[in-house]
């Protein structure tokens, strides 16, 4: 699986665009599916309480990975630019107790 990752919070063109829209107590998704590639997760906080969103995925070796947004206070909004590799990444939100919560899913990239 690869990945290549570039965090920013400026304008940068990606190839697709994602919406995550972070809320009590949702990612405002539970399974997504997207082609491999260059991709712009635009994060935005909906939410009254600080939330993040973070990306685990591990490699064909088993070592692990990761990519978050800072954590956002309501109505804050943030972009991770990627490339991602088919295979199947963690999405969650890491303020304590969230992720449990339902603030939780997973982004399904296929080749």
């Amino acid at each position: 699986m690869l990945a290549v990752v570039l965090l920013l919070s400026g304008t940068v063109a990606a190839s697709t665009r994602i919406d995550v829209q972070l809320d009590e107590w949702t990612l405002g998704f539970e399974e997504l599916e997207v082609a491999a590639g260059r991709m712009e997760f635009r994060v935005v906080n909906r939410g009254r309480m600080p939330h993040n969103f973070r990306l685990d995925w591990k490699d064909a070796r088993g070592e692990a990975y990761a990519v978050e947004t800072p954590l956002l206070q309501p109505g804050q909004e943030y972009s991770l630019i990627v490339t991602l590799g088919s295979g199947t990444y963690e999405a969650w939100c890491t303020v304590p107790g969230h992720g449990g919560l339902g603030m939780a899913g997973v982004v399904i990239v296929t080749p």
